[in-house]
């Protein structure tokens, strides 16, 4: 994915930047070493200012390797998704990166010294699993225990409804597996995020508009056994786990709790003010109805 595009905009941009700059405070996306060991992942958001400020960095010293897209908020990139691998120890982040008309998900490893690009004609570039001219949004990455990955996002055009997709790279592969969606054909579908548990499979779970009133709704992730095609108008694994009256965004995550056994899966999603939770029952492969958390601490 070329930054020519991007390129053209950065003078104007910067020029705004930096107008703005007495007004706003830095935030960044990097690693924190002790020598050569990884201590952790420092993600860090500005959101109380105008610009908001996601990528740009705030730790003068820091090596400038251990920064992930120091440039991003130059170009309007979006908030990453960050996971780390449990087969290298290394983080790894996908983002919703702006290439002068459209988002498309990029994809950057830690390596231990830094984080990865790709050499293009234009220079040096993130690794990309889009090239197209929708809005890829939200992208959200997890990693098993096998060392498989899965990103999800929606995707927004002129043309279609909103919808949901999902890409894996399975362990041992180079090449991403073409995105394919998740979501009923018609109905727009938003914001997923995506979970692995080693008794139960993957979930995907997401937010269904209709027509106004949000559904919080979740898939089964495909098996990793072959290329799982479209799905068509009926999904496998749909399951509708509440239809509420609200238009906020439902901001759905999949999440685990411990109990006897193992993990349990949990869905938690916003009703206003509170917080509604969902847990998964392995034995009629079905979701709790939803408890309901008031006044949850925010």
């Amino acid at each position: 994915m070329s930054r020519a595009p991007r390129a053209a905009l950065l003078g104007a941009v910067l020029a705004a930047a930096l107008m703005a700059s007495a007004g706003t405070s830095s935030a960044e996306v990097s690693v924190i070493r002790d020598g050569g060991r990884l201590v952790g992942t420092l993600e860090m958001f500005e959101v109380g200012t105008t610009p908001r400020g996601i990528w740009t960095p705030v730790r003068t010293a820091a090596d400038p390797a251990t920064l992930l897209n120091p440039d991003g908020d130059l170009y309007g990139d979006r908030r990453p998704s960050l996971a780390l691998n449990p087969i290298t120890g290394q983080p790894e982040a996908v983002w919703s990166y702006w290439d002068g008309a459209h988002y498309q998900i990029a994809w950057s490893r830690f390596d231990g010294a830094s984080w990865s690009q790709v050499m293009t004609d234009s220079g040096p570039d993130y690794e990309f699993l889009t090239a197209d001219a929708r809005q890829n949004l939200d992208p959200r990455i997890w990693i098993d225990d096998a060392g498989n990955r899965r990103v999800v996002w929606w995707r927004s055009s002129s043309s279609s409804v909103d919808d949901v997709v999902v890409s894996v790279l399975p362990a041992g592969e180079t090449q991403w597996w073409t995105p394919h969606r998740l979501s009923m054909e018609g109905v727009p579908t938003r914001r997923p995020d995506v979970r692995t548990f080693a008794m139960y499979g993957s979930f995907i779970a997401a937010e269904e508009d209709h027509g106004g009133a949000l559904s919080a709704v979740v898939f089964d992730a495909p098996l990793l056994t072959g290329h799982t095609p479209q799905r068509g108008s009926d999904p496998w694994g749909r399951k509708v786990v509440q239809a509420t009256g609200t238009v906020r965004p439902l901001e759905a995550e999949v999440r685990a709790v411990s109990a006897p056994g193992g993990m349990l899966p949990v869905l938690v999603w916003r009703v206003d003010t509170s917080l509604a939770l969902s847990a998964y029952d392995a034995e009629s492969l079905t979701w709790s109805s939803p408890v309901l958390v008031v006044n949850p601490g925010w």
